[in-house]
C-alpha cells in the first residue's frame, strides 16, 4: 500500500501511456485512466468518497455551459468538405477545385 501512495502519479502516467499505446482514443484513455485511478485512490484512502459523489453534478454543470457546448459544433462545421461557407459563394477560379 505504501508503494501505491508514494508512486501514484507515475503509475497514473504509465496507465495513460498504456491506454494510448493500446490504441484507445485520447478522450477515452483520459477518462478511463482518471476513473480507474480515482477508484484505486479511493480504495487506498488517498481520496475521500465525496469526490465521486459530486461527479454527476460536475458533469451536469459542464454540460450546461454554453461556451463549452459550442466547441463540438464548431468541430463538426470544420469537418465538412467545403467548410462553413454556403455553396452560393463558390467561385469558378481554376485554382479552386
Amino acid at each position: 500500500m505504501e508503494f501505491l501512495t508514494q508512486n501514484f502519479v507515475p503509475l497514473m502516467f504509465a496507465g495513460l501511456l498504456f491506454f494510448l499505446l493500446d490504441g484507445f482514443p485520447v478522450v477515452f484513455g483520459l477518462a478511463a485512466t482518471g476513473l480507474a485511478f480515482g477508484v484505486i485512490g479511493m480504495e487506498a484512502g488517498l481520496f475521500p468518497p465525496a469526490l465521486f459523489q459530486a461527479l454527476p453534478l460536475r458533469i451536469f454543470g459542464i454540460m450546461q455551459n454554453e461556451t463549452l457546448l459550442a466547441i463540438p459544433f464548431f468541430c463538426c462545421i470544420a469537418q465538412t468538405p467545403r467548410g462553413p461557407r454556403p455553396r452560393g459563394l463558390e467561385t469558378r477560379h481554376p485554382m479552386n477545385l
